[in-house]
C-alpha cells in the first residue's frame, strides 16, 4: 500500500522531526516491496551516515532489499559490513542479523564459508575483515568468469 508513497516518504527524510518515523514506515514497506526502496538506498546511507542512531533502521532495508537478487545481495553486504567494522557495538547485532540473513540466503556470497566466519572470532572487526576479504574474493572469481 505504501510503496507507490516511497518517493515523497524520502523526501521528507530531511525533516528531523519525522525522519525516525519515517524509516520506520520504510522498513515495514522494505519487508513487503523491497524493490521500491533499491533506488532510495544511497539517500538512506546518507541519513545514516547523518544520524548514526538511525542506521539499524538503514540496514534493515539494505538487509530486506538485499534478498531481492544476488546481485542486490552482494551490494549490501558490501554496504553492512563497511559498517560493522567501523560502527559503535550497539548496532553490531542488528548488522551481523542482516549479514547472515542475506549469507544463509545466497551462500556462494561467501564462497560456502559464512559459518565459519561466524564461528571464528568474538570481534566484530575481525569478522568485518574476514566478511570483506571474501566479498572482495567473489567479487575478483566473478569478474574473472
Amino acid at each position: 500500500m505504501l510503496s507507490p508513497q516511497v518517493p515523497a516518504l524520502v523526501s521528507y527524510l530531511g525533516d528531523q522531526s519525522l525522519t525516525e518515523a519515517l524509516l520506520g514506515a520504510l522498513v515495514d514497506v522494505s519487508q513487503a516491496s523491497p524493490s521500491s526502496l533499491v533506488s532510495f538506498l544511497p539517500a538512506l546511507r546518507i541519513v545514516g551516515q547523518q544520524c548514526t542512531a538511525l542506521l539499524g533502521h538503514v540496514a534493515k532495508i539494505h538487509g530486506a532489499v538485499g534478498i531481492i537478487s544476488e546481485t542486490h545481495a552482494h551490494s549490501s553486504l558490501v554496504y553492512l559490513v563497511s559498517l560493522l567494522g567501523s560502527m559503535e557495538h550497539s548496532f553490531h547485532h542488528t548488522l551481523l542479523l542482516e549479514i547472515r540473513a542475506l549469507t544463509d540466503r545466497y551462500p556462494s556470497l561467501l564462497g560456502g564459508c559464512g559459518k565459519d566466519i561466524y564461528r571464528m572470532s568474538n570481534s566484530f572487526t575481525a569478522i568485518a575483515r574476514l566478511l570483506g576479504r571474501r566479498l572482495e574474493e567473489s567479487t575478483a572469481t566473478l569478474c574473472r568468469s
